[in-house]
């Protein structure tokens, strides 16, 4: 044999020697597959079982809220005849009761200056508070809730609300009503006399006689709960109806500032008179 035949035979012999394990190794990698396929086909098998059974579940529990909601709303019926009210009243009042409590929100951003300013605002809250809650709707616990909360709001805003502003004047010589009144730091216009006087009138036994020294409240603001601002065309009757609801009480305005008053059928432009009977407020100096 020659040299080159032996080299040959030596290179078959390695192809085969090294071929025999890549088989065994590939058969055996085969049947590892084929057991771990077994295996997920398996659990292919438990999980569409389990799958099976939640749709049975859901099926059961999806009857028992059907039958739930319909006993809710057999109760919520009851509770409608109760009251007086279809669900659709229910719907309503919660949109206006969501619109009050928006308009309660943005007066409670105001300063206590911006509120005493728009304290007609506040008052209109306040009866529209006591409206909402005469409503049937309103004993409904999702609202008499938020009612008793939007109440405590309002008080905590009238609290919190600014007093009537006023200054100080000290009387010189040459002053007189008039041109105290004119003075750009207090009305800037001399008819408004009678406002200062109003609010002094047991420091001036005459209002066309003041004398130097004397210590006078200017008035910017006036008290509403207290006091009312006297307008073209006002009589007693009119304000007793607008401060009071009742045209027939004239006469406690009458007693409270006769003297301010020539008779009980005149009244001044600008008079502040005191309304008794309702509550008051200090006034913030300055």
């Amino acid at each position: 044999m020659t040299t080159r035949m032996i080299v040959l035979a030596a290179a078959l012999l390695l192809l085969i020697a090294v071929a025999a394990p890549a088989q065994a190794q590939q058969k055996m990698t085969y049947e590892e597959y084929q057991a771990e396929l077994a295996q997920w086909q398996e659990r292919e098998q438990q999980a569409n079982a389990a799958l099976e059974d939640c749709e049975s579940q859901k099926s059961q529990l999806r009857a028992e809220i059907e039958g739930l909601d319909s006993e809710i709303s057999t109760v919520w019926n009851e509770v409608f005849d109760e009251l007086g009210a279809t669900d659709t009243d229910v719907d309503a009042f919660a949109q206006r009761f969501g619109d009050f409590e928006r308009s309660v929100n943005r007066f409670g951003r105001l300063s206590p200056e911006q509120m005493y300013e728009q304290q007609d605002e506040l008052a209109m809250l306040e009866k529209e508070l006591k409206g909402l809650s005469k409503e049937p709707q309103a004993l409904l616990t999702q609202f008499k809730q938020r009612i008793d909360r939007a109440g405590a709001d309002l008080d905590s805003y009238r609290k919190r609300m600014a007093g009537p502003r006023s200054v100080k004047y000290t009387v010189m010589r040459g002053d007189h009503l008039w041109g105290i009144a004119k003075m750009p730091d207090h009305y800037g216009d001399g008819a408004k006399w009678m406002r200062i006087y109003s609010v002094n009138r047991e420091k001036i036994d005459d209002p066309d006689l003041i004398y130097p020294e004397q210590a006078f409240s200017v008035p910017l603001d006036i008290d509403k709960n207290s006091q009312y601002l006297v307008k073209r065309g006002d009589f007693l009757a009119k304000i007793a109806e607008e401060v009071y609801g009742d045209p027939y009480k004239w006469r406690d305005l009458y007693e409270a500032n006769r003297e301010l008053m020539p008779d009980e059928n005149m009244l001044y432009e600008n008079t502040i008179l005191t309304v008794p009977g309702r509550g008051g407020s200090k006034m913030m100096e300055r």
